[in-house]
């Protein structure tokens, strides 16, 4: 569980996201549906065969952390690097 409390919105503007979002292939803004696990704002990183996802839950604000990885891929890469980021600022998202 993250202990700081952070906006999701902020974490996009922070300079070592933004550096991440540069070297990806890919970048989006999501919402989550209402009723699941992801009901939230979400910032969605493609790189390579890998894709990550960090929400906020809307109701809790808590923030987590998922990686999706081709079925042949088995580091994390992207997701490490996202880790980090958001060490450096002490927060600690939710993983698996």
């Amino acid at each position: 569980m993250n202990e700081k409390q952070v906006c999701i919105n902020t974490i996009r503007n922070f300079s070592e996201i933004q550096a991440i979002i540069n070297q990806c292939q890919g970048f989006g803004r999501t919402w989550g549906k209402s009723g699941s696990q992801y009901h939230g704002s979400h910032i969605v990183f493609i790189k390579d065969n890998e894709i990550v996802l960090l929400y906020q839950h809307r109701k809790t604000k808590h923030l987590r952390i998922d990686c999706f990885l081709k079925a042949d891929e088995k580091e994390k890469l992207l997701f490490q690097e996202v880790l980090d980021a958001l060490t450096k600022h002490e927060i600690f998202p939710e993983t698996e």
